[in-house]
């Protein structure tokens, strides 16, 4: 049993936004080596000491730049992992989310790295709303039985039939089940199916010229 994922043919937004965030590190990367080269900040030492900071602007705004850069790090695999799942099922909608979360993210890192975190109090709110937004979305989008479990977990784990039973085109099981007929007293099969896209009909005639119909 041969089953795959469809990729839409827009997939290539996605990507292209997740890509940017390539350079979106990149560049927090040399914001940061350029501060810590003002601010006299030896390696290893990843933050200025707090009497560094309070002594010396340089200092504290190159403990801003680290911030900004260590806080774009850790949201990282959400977004992208969210965004690639996102974009399966809306891959415009999912490319525009984290386009403007990069755009907020180079926003934010400028303002933080002058060394007033106050300067940007309302980005860091759209930041959180745009990255909820895009959770929010790739969870809604995952729904594991329509774009990941009936692809990747049906082809591993195949599910088992009841007994005398077999299987619909959509994948669905169905069987007969024997019933009777009262007025003509005569036996015939009923589908019992979970086929939730499909009944199969079976046409009983009685001896009263009466149809059913299941």
């Amino acid at each position: 049993m041969s089953t795959a994922i469809i990729i839409p043919s827009d997939y290539v937004y996605p990507v292209a936004a997740v890509t940017s965030i390539f350079w979106l590190t990149l560049w927090q990367t040399i914001k940061v080596g350029r501060a810590r080269k003002a601010a006299n900040v030896p390696y290893p030492q990843v933050y200025a000491d707090k009497a560094e900071a309070a002594a010396s602007p340089q200092a504290q705004a190159f403990n801003c730049t680290q911030r900004a850069h260590q806080n774009t790090l850790e949201n990282l695999p959400n977004i992208i992992f969210g965004t690639l799942i996102y974009g399966l099922k809306h891959p415009k909608y999912a490319a525009t989310l984290c386009g403007v979360w990069t755009a907020f993210r180079v926003l934010y890192t400028i303002g933080y790295s002058t060394g007033d975190p106050k300067k940007v109090t309302l980005m860091v709110q759209l930041i959180r709303r745009q990255y909820l937004t895009v959770d929010l979305s790739a969870t809604y989008s995952a729904r594991l039985r329509s774009t990941l479990s009936a692809h990747l977990v049906s082809s591993l784990v195949p599910p088992t039939l009841p007994p005398n039973s077999s299987r619909t085109r959509c994948r669905c099981w169905y069987r007969l089940r024997p019933r009777s007929c009262v007025p003509c007293k005569s036996s015939y099969p009923i589908v019992v199916t979970t086929c939730s896209t499909k009944r199969i009909p079976y046409h009983h005639v009685c001896a009263g010229a009466r149809v059913k119909k299941w």
